[in-house]
């Protein structure tokens, strides 16, 4: 199942979305967020989240617990830690440029075999 809500004028997103548990793709880039919401948990099978070019200041706990995820971009936001993706050892492509990240997560790039992009502010 995909969800793409992208170029609109979103300034939220229901907490239903936990519900959509087949969800294997969200995009909701070039919005107005401010947050997503905390339901990533229920969200086993997702893949891929584009949530570039929004307002989000930063990412929910639940992202943790998405061992399938592969893909995120969340670039041209205002996040300030990327934390929540630490543990994700499966992710091939990562996009936090143009945020107000501090430091990278502290992944172990050794068990990141698959990661093929990783762009990340200078």
């Amino acid at each position: 199942l995909r969800l793409e809500m992208a170029a609109g004028a979103l300034t939220s997103l229901p907490p239903r979305l936990g519900q959509l548990s087949h969800l294997t793709t969200l995009i909701v880039s070039n919005n107005a967020l401010t947050a997503l919401p905390d339901v990533f948990a229920s969200l086993p099978r997702l893949r891929n989240l584009e949530a570039a070019k929004n307002e989000l200041r930063e990412l929910p706990p639940s992202l943790s617990s998405l061992s399938q995820l592969q893909v995120v971009d969340v670039s041209h936001n205002q996040i300030s830690s990327a934390a929540p993706l630490a543990p994700l050892v499966g992710l091939v492509a990562v996009q936090l440029g143009d945020n107000a990240l501090e430091s990278l997560p502290e992944w172990r790039y050794e068990e990141m075999e698959h990661l093929s992009t990783l762009a990340a502010p200078a």
